[in-house]
């Protein structure tokens, strides 16, 4: 994959923003298609629609003062916003973050994927109803290559570089050595790709598919980070949508803290 300019890298990041911009004003609007759609069915009142009018209206303008601010200054409140965690392992920058993969900035994002290709767990479907078919194309295009390790494949309509898909693993042969295993090589590639920022899943985890309990995947994170010897990565997000792995991701970091203090 050739070097990244900056003005690649700020046209991502403006692809970035549109596209989360336009997610927030949908959120905004959709209630009120819906109310419409009652009072026109007869379901709801007058009142009860212009009650979502005046909502969307006063958190409209909100939006719209946001999105009128410098690129850098959305995304610097949005790491402040959404951190749930935040320390230094091994001279990476390790963030915390509870949300879809698809909504942090990063260069990568890494996906567990199974023996044909198949994108695995909630992580695999939301990347794929974001980004389009044609990360599942070339996810199944690539699953000959998965036997040797991980593959990167095209971001679709995503802001990325890259996906890099780690092989899962067959559950008899899961354990949380293992899991540290794979996912330090699946930051090993995204490092010689010459990516400084990732997000992943708490892969191994129950949102990528598997069986791993949530405190061993995220035991088998830190263990990987712990291990990483990078030239190119400087910040790693672990974003999952299930509360109780994130839960799980944090006490572990906390502990870690703690026992480095």
């Amino acid at each position: 994959m050739s070097p990244e300019s900056t003005e690649e890298r700020q046209a991502r990041k403006r692809k970035f923003i549109e596209l989360l911009k336009r997610k927030k004003f949908i959120e905004l609007f959709e209630p009120i298609g819906k109310k419409v759609e009652g009072y026109i069915e007869g379901k709801t009142d007058e009142e009860n629609v212009l009650k979502s009018v005046r909502y969307a209206a006063k958190h409209g303008e909100d939006l719209v003062t946001l999105f009128k601010k410098r690129v850098d200054v959305i995304l610097a409140g949005i790491s402040m916003e959404e951190n749930r965690f935040v320390t230094e392992i091994n001279e990476i920058n390790v963030k915390l973050r509870h949300g879809e993969i698809v909504s942090a900035f990063t260069d990568a994002v890494i996906c567990t994927a199974g023996p044909d290709g198949t994108l695995q767990g909630s992580a695999g479907k939301t990347l794929i109803e974001a980004g389009g078919t044609d990360i599942e194309d070339e996810a199944k295009a690539a699953a000959a290559r998965l036997t040797e390790g991980p593959v990167n494949i095209v971001a679709g309509k995503l802001p990325l570089r890259c996906i890099i898909l780690m092989p899962s693993e067959k559950e008899s042969e899961h354990t949380r050595e293992s899991a540290t295993s794979s996912i330090l090589s699946a930051l090993g590639s995204a490092d010689e790709l010459e990516c400084s920022s990732i997000a992943m899943p708490v892969l191994c985890g129950p949102s990528c598919g598997d069986t791993l309990e949530p405190s061993d995947a995220a035991d088998a994170i830190i263990e990987a980070l712990k291990l990483f010897n990078p030239k190119n990565v400087h910040d790693v997000i672990v974003i999952d949508p299930d509360e109780k792995t994130v839960e799980a991701v944090e006490k572990s970091l906390e502990r870690f803290d703690e026992e480095n203090a």
